[in-house]
């Protein structure tokens, strides 16, 4: 397929399925499951292919998936159906047979798989973390310990977390159904109408990924990934409240004359189309040198926190220019402005961001 038509069938399926029922799932905390099958059927989940067949990730596919998402005006629904891909490449890089088998199952809508890396004492810090692995004498693996914060973790198929194997932070799968896992509902400020969740493993069943202690260098592959998809989300989420503002201005009338004709809003809005417009070209130059050079920790994490904070500025202004009717909850700028606040801490804060490129300096 080509990348055009991928962009158009995921805008359509947004058009479709997504815009329409979004208020209704906000409103009950929750998007029904179904949906990951409607977006297999059409191939959206594996990016245009066969999601039977031979996956292949692919950067440029996967920053249109996120865009297109993301224009229905609900980050959740970015977390929600284009997320997997990061989980999935730790699978690739260390059981290949394991990969296939999740590929399948997750691409065609099957099964659900998450990350959940966080913990209430330790946020982003994988040095901080208190979950422990053991092994029986037969070699199979039990997980104690408390995960928080995690999308879909209450409902989810498979979980890919990290523990503590002998002090040695390890990978780990987690086959939720029938295991010894209690969850509970955090109910929080954005990505409304997707279920976020504590959860607590009870001495539950787990595969080992990968060997002990060599789960730093897959999460960092991995986790400059999910970098990358947070700062296209952020990118498009300013420009979709940018235009909001930007329509908004030239139909409110102001003594008989449009908002935009005011110099004061003209300015401003010129202002955060130019920044939104530098963040973009700054990911689309990253993005066209990593076929080349590979990822880089510093670029990744200097393009994730300039593209939130232009987007909590952008989201901000755009609430301000629509006035009283930026502030009805369900609107298009008061979604947006809620779910831009999660962005600063997903995939590592804005404060760990910056120690990342403190450190390349």
């Amino acid at each position: 397929m080509e990348l055009e038509d991928f962009r158009n069938r995921v805008a359509g399926f947004v058009d479709e399925v997504i815009r329409p029922n979004l208020a209704g799932w906000e409103a009950s905390g929750e998007y029904p499951l179904e949906l990951h099958a409607l977006a297999a059927e059409q191939h959206i989940l594996s990016l245009g292919q066969d999601p039977k067949g031979d996956f292949s990730d692919d950067i440029p596919r996967r920053k249109i998936l996120i865009e297109e998402l993301t224009r229905s005006g609900s980050q959740a629904m970015v977390m929600a159906l284009a997320s997997h891909f990061v989980s999935l490449s730790a699978f690739e890089q260390t059981m290949p047979d394991t990969y296939k088998k999740l590929s399948a199952q997750v691409l065609s809508g099957e099964k659900t798989l998450v990350l959940a890396l966080t913990e209430p004492q330790a946020g982003s810090d994988l040095r901080n973390l208190r979950c422990v692995a053991e092994a029986d004498e037969s070699g199979a693996y039990t997980l104690s310990g408390e995960k928080s914060f995690i999308c879909n973790g209450n409902r989810a198929d498979y979980i890919l977390t990290a523990a503590l194997l002998e002090d040695k932070l390890t990978l780990f799968l987690v086959e939720t159904r029938g295991n010894n896992i209690e969850s509970q509902p955090i109910p929080c400020l954005g990505w409304q109408g997707l279920p976020v969740s504590y959860l607590r493993f009870n001495q539950a069943g787990a595969v080992r990924v990968g060997e002990p202690g060599k789960a730093g260098r897959i999460l960092q592959k991995i986790l400059l990934q999910e970098r990358l998809n947070l700062a296209v989300m952020a990118n498009t989420s300013a420009a979709v409240s940018f235009e909001a503002a930007l329509d908004y201005s030239k139909e409110r009338q102001i003594q008989g004359k449009p908002l935009f004709e005011q110099q004061t809003i003209r300015h401003r809005l010129a202002d955060m189309h130019g920044k939104i417009e530098l963040c973009r070209a700054y990911i689309n130059q990253y993005i066209a040198r990593v076929a080349q050079s590979g990822p880089d920790v510093k670029e990744v994490a200097i393009a994730k926190n300039q593209a939130v904070a232009v987007l909590e500025e952008v989201a901000s202004q755009a609430v301000q220019i629509h006035g009283a009717s930026g502030c009805v909850a369900g609107s298009l700028v008061e979604r947006i402005y809620r779910d831009a606040r999660l962005l600063g801490l997903g995939g590592g804060s804005t404060e760990i961001m910056n120690e990342m490129i403190s450190r390349a300096l």
